[in-house]
């Protein structure tokens, strides 16, 4: 555990305000699932094309 004493008083009174900003109000989303399920639809047929060919190269 972090000794809080090493740290300028303003970066822990920082950290405690974000960490209970995020409890009362909770965090967005990123977005970063959306973007991946796209990507996936777009790319799918490719990637299993791949990979099958991948595995038939070592035949």
């Amino acid at each position: 555990m972090a000794d809080l004493d090493q740290w300028h008083p303003t970066y822990v009174y920082l950290a405690f305000w974000l960490q209970d900003k995020i409890k009362r109000e909770g965090l967005e989303g990123i977005g970063y699932m959306e973007h991946a399920q796209r990507w996936a639809e777009r790319n799918a047929d490719d990637e299993t094309a791949d990979s099958i060919s991948s595995e038939l190269r070592r035949l």
